[in-house]
């Protein structure tokens, strides 16, 4: 019996095996496909033409629009069956249903962030934000939220799409005046390259299967009855059921996240995208030079630890700065190899930091399209310090928290 349990164990650890590898060997091919074709083209408008035309987009598009006629369906199937002649109990109790299912699927357009810049306070980096903006033919932004985050994002929220930056102060700090006009420009561009996820008709899709897949899911198998009278018969006559709900939930899953593997890959070239088109900009050495302080996310966040610990007043622009001038050659280049090790991850939506660095090697290194005189650079200077020491306390009282609980 010990031999059979040891050879079964042995079969599943060598399914998983060759599962894992099946995902890396997909992974790798994927990921080298995207990046030779980015190569290829290295035109914006080539690539953006690309992923319109690309088999998996169209997929896409075509299973985001049955989802949303679906949730529609829901929603008039339910008014249809409540403002029929009642036949049964179930008949209602099904229309409450579909319109309960149609209103949790309705879209979703998100909140302003809480921590917005007042343009009076931040006036370079406004005008500079809408220079590159002008440079890159990307919509106007909304404002500029100032996060507490090793990172910086782009998206849209409200019924009108109004678009948000996000600069972390974390991030900021270990990045020069160049580097942070170019991911600056990286976000920015973000709106002008048509990042699927970015919009609400693909996340409003996916939201919704999710949602549902959530919706038939069981609490549990084999409880239905806990607590009632007959209550083993009623949970073993229900299991059957809770385990076609159960089959249900997981089908819907999968589909939602096939949908996400086929967006994932236009994401990934959205992000190339966004790259040479900062760098472009900004210039391609501070565009690598951005994406690499985003290996540093250990150093910073150990750094920014201790401030809290020992001084969590002072000054942590300087600090954050002082910590990234001690990494060493040899870590960064660890860094690197780490990053190309991750081209296995087939649903991630960014492509490896160090396959983006690659792919902006070969653009011309020509002078920027957009650069500060000397008066200028120092007001963006100035208001970037204004923005870092602004929120340095949640900086701080995040580290605290993780530290004291």
């Amino acid at each position: 019996m010990t031999g059979r349990r040891l050879a079964a164990l042995a079969s599943i650890e060598s399914g998983k095996q060759r599962w894992q590898q099946l995902r890396q060997d997909l992974g790798r091919s994927l990921a080298q496909k995207l990046f030779d074709e980015m190569q290829r083209t290295q035109q914006g408008a080539a690539a953006l033409d690309t992923r319109r035309n690309s088999r998996s987009y169209v997929l896409a598009v075509v299973l985001a629009a049955l989802i949303h006629l679906a949730a529609a369906a829901f929603a008039v199937a339910g008014v249809a069956m409540l403002l029929s002649t009642w036949s049964n109990v179930f008949q209602v109790l099904l229309g409450v249903a579909l319109l309960l299912l149609a209103w949790i699927s309705r879209p979703r357009f998100g909140e302003p962030p809480h921590y917005t810049l007042q343009e009076s306070d931040y006036p370079t980096l406004f005008l500079v934000t809408r220079r590159l903006a002008e440079h890159l033919k990307s919509p106007a932004i909304a404002g500029i939220e100032a996060s507490a985050e090793f990172g910086a994002s782009y998206r849209t929220v409200g019924w009108r799409q109004h678009r948000y930056m996000s600069l972390g102060a974390p991030l900021m700090a270990v990045l020069t005046r160049q580097q942070r006009l170019a991911i600056i420009a990286h976000e920015l561009a973000h709106g002008a390259n048509g990042d699927p996820m970015r919009g609400l008709f693909f996340f409003g899709a996916v939201n919704s299967l999710v949602i549902w897949a959530d919706a038939v899911r069981p609490a549990s198998i084999g409880n239905s009855g806990h607590g009632l009278f007959l209550g083993p018969l009623v949970s073993t006559v229900a299991i059957p059921f809770e385990l076609l709900m159960l089959a249900l939930s997981e089908l819907i899953y999968a589909v939602a996240k096939a949908m996400v593997l086929l967006v994932h890959r236009d994401s990934q070239r959205a992000e190339y995208l966004a790259d040479l088109l900062a760098a472009a900009a900004t210039g391609p050495q501070a565009m690598v030079g951005g994406l690499e302080r985003t290996y540093l996310a250990e150093e910073i966040d150990t750094a920014c630890r201790r401030l809290a610990l020992t001084r969590p007043t002072g000054p942590l622009e300087a600090e954050l700065a002082r910590e990234r001038d001690l990494v060493s050659a040899e870590t960064l280049q660890t860094y690197r190899e780490k990053s190309l090790s991750e081209l296995w991850q087939v649903d991630s939506t960014h492509p490896p930091t160090a396959m983006r660095v690659a792919m902006l090697s070969g653009v011309p290194q020509n002078e920027p399209a957009v650069q500060l005189s000397d008066e200028e650079g120092r007001r963006f200077d100035d208001d970037m310090s204004k923005l870092i020491a602004w929120r340095q306390r949640e900086v701080m009282n995040r580290k605290l928290e993780a530290a004291y609980g």
